[in-house]
């Protein structure tokens, strides 16, 4: 427990549990018997300033391993065989008369043996790293509709995207299942015409890939053992036939593309159970399709995620068949998918709007990506995005590099949280705030590092704004930025929908930084001088990045005698007898100067001047 000096400082590992264990599945081994504070725990927290990144929050710390016990690959160990690389650290501090706070939770990236001196003692350095550090080394990601599709569990996946020349296409869902290989003749047509061709066209736009051409009298075909209980297909409607045709067949279960440009589900021969659209589909832009259906004999059909209709006949499963794509039809299609459940709904919209590029919130897209990533949602934080965004380039990137595209169009911050949570902060966050902590200079509360200055650093007077998804841009200057400090300029990524969500951009950044702001650097706080007093230590140990520190009672040398600032970030030390904090800060103008629609103190006209 605490003494009313210094904190109870404890810290975990959980050597049961590995990079992918939920948190909620690993078990705490205290090791703060062996933790040299003397030498002291040094944490790393959050970003440096409003205009970085976040990078993962970092940890350093010696452990006492005379006796060995945390040495990897050692069997005499208590731990053996479990001192791994990524096994999960976390790092606890209660104040005297105070609450358990978090500071650190993250995975271990490396287990080096020392000495020092002696033979008889020996210590391990300990570095760790939060879960950020996963990401950046992450697989890199597929286009958005691939990654939908493979997060919706399919038991086989066929891009389509195969090489030119290709006479079969390969299965991308991991799960084995067999090519579909260019096969003629098929669903009635006659036997002639051209070969499927490969590389031909292009898919989507929210791909990279090719698509298939194809032209009736060939088909794409595989032997699949089922159960299918539901199918995918991305379609563009070359030319109409003159009577149905078949897109997709699966035994009795079968997608047919009318004269009329309408499409037609059966479930049973003899057209049971059939659904038609209302609606044609012959415009020539990729329309996404998904046909699900039960054992008791339910099919549904959705286009473009939107439900077209429900239908009943049949009551068992087709017999283990051939798939057959593309029997008797003229047009492109990409991303076949099949799949062993009919619990596709909530999937099919998300697959969709990856397909189609949908408008899709920032805070919604976030939540997607970390589906990709295989994050569980108890381990994500989000709050409500307040951008809608266009579909992004994500093949190629890694997961941290989609979100941070997410971040950068929010216009927002994404985090490892103290706990371990990723967490994204939309921009309205720090719309409406109240101060966290107030440090009186006064009192000493406020040690010497912290200088407020004026300098170029964030000086930004030409701004491009880009969506390089969409090949949009826009520019904008202020001239009397430049004709006084001359040109700072910047580029920003982003994926808003539009030419005037660009502009805003622009427009925030020059409103920001066109004229240089008071900055300071850092500012350190002895947390064990906060026993007992306002802010307490406990309020100290609370803040985290968005917060708002103030100082008062500054010297008469300051511009004035209080200043408000954001927290970004912080670096902790704590050793055996003491506690330091240094935060990093940037300014609140113009962020706590906007007007806010529905705020009783900040949706005043004429107060708050500067909106958007």
């Amino acid at each position: 427990m605490p003494d009313a000096f210094m904190p109870d400082v404890q810290v975990d590992i959980a050597f049961n549990a590995g990079y992918t264990t939920p948190a909620a599945s690993r078990t705490w081994t205290d090791v703060s018997s062996y933790v040299e504070l003397a030498q002291g725990i040094d944490i790393t927290f959050g970003r440096q300033d409003e205009r970085s990144v976040a990078d993962a929050n970092q940890l350093t710390l010696t452990l006492d391993n005379s006796d060995g016990r945390f040495t990897a690959f050692r069997s005499a160990s208590p731990y053996y065989p479990n001192v791994k690389v990524g096994r999960p650290i976390r790092v606890r501090v209660t104040p005297p008369g105070g609450t358990t706070v978090t500071r650190f939770v993250g995975f271990i990236d490396e287990w080096p043996v020392e000495w020092e001196g002696s033979d008889r003692y020996a210590m391990a350095k300990i570095r760790a790293t939060s879960r950020l550090a996963r990401l950046g080394l992450s697989t890199s990601l597929h286009s958005m509709p691939e990654e939908a599709i493979l997060a919706s569990g399919p038991a086989g996946y066929w891009t389509l995207g195969d090489p030119v020349g290709s006479t079969a296409a390969l299965d991308s869902s991991g799960r084995g299942a067999a090519s579909l290989a260019v096969t003629q003749g098929g669903g009635g047509s006659t036997d002639t015409g051209l070969p499927v061709v490969f590389g031909s066209q292009n898919g989507p736009a929210t791909d990279d890939l090719t698509s298939v051409d194809f032209a009736s009298g060939y088909v794409l075909q595989g032997y699949v053992p089922g159960p299918v209980r539901a199918l995918h297909v991305t379609m563009r409607i070359g030319s109409l036939p003159s009577t149905s045709v078949a897109i997709l067949a699966y035994g009795t279960l079968t997608l047919l593309l009318q004269a009329s440009g309408t499409l037609r589900a059966n479930l049973a021969t003899g057209g049971a159970g059939a659904i038609i659209t209302s609606s044609s589909f012959a415009d020539g832009l990729n329309h996404d399709i998904v046909l699900t259906y039960t054992p008791s004999g339910t099919c549904s059909l959705y286009v473009d995620g939107i439900l077209q209709g429900t239908a009943t006949g049949g009551s068992s499963d087709p017999s283990p068949a051939n798939l057959r794509v593309g029997a008797g039809f003229t047009g492109t299609l990409s991303h076949i998918a099949v799949y062993d459940t009919s619990s596709l709904t909530p999937d099919a919209a998300a697959i969709a709007g990856a397909v189609t590029g949908a408008p899709q919130r920032t805070d919604t897209r976030f939540l997607q990506i970390t589906e990709w990533a295989g994050i569980p949602s108890t381990e994500v934080s989000t709050q409500f995005g307040a951008e809608f965004m266009s579909w992004q380039k994500t093949s190629g990137a890694s997961i941290v590099e989609s979100l941070r595209d997410v971040e950068s169009t929010e216009g927002g911050v994404m985090f490892d949280s103290q706990d371990g949570t990723l967490t994204f902060h939309g921009r309205s966050n720090r719309y409406v705030k109240a101060t966290s902590a107030t440090l009186n200079m006064a009192t000493q509360q406020v040690e010497s590092d912290y200088a407020p200055k004026l300098d170029r650093s964030s000086l930004v007077n030409d701004v491009t704004a880009t969506n390089s998804a969409l090949g949009t841009s826009q520019r904008l200057v202020d001239s009397a930025s430049v004709s006084e400090y001359g040109v700072a300029s910047t580029s920003i990524t982003t994926f808003v929908l539009d030419s005037d969500a660009l502009m805003q951009r622009a427009a925030w950044s020059l409103a920001s930084y066109a004229d240089p702001r008071i900055r300071v650097p850092s500012l350190t706080v002895d947390v064990l001088a906060h026993q007992g007093l306002t802010p307490s230590a406990q309020t100290l140990l609370g803040l985290t990045v968005g917060d708002v520190v103030g100082v008062s009672n500054a010297p008469a040398q300051a511009d004035s005698t209080s200043a408000l600032y954001f927290t970004e970030g912080y670096r902790e030390s704590i050793g055996a007898e003491s506690y330091r904090i240094t935060f990093n800060l940037s300014p609140t103008y113009p962020t706590l100067s906007t007007f806010v629609l529905d705020s009783s103190t900040r949706g005043v006209l004429d107060t708050n001047l500067i909106a958007f």
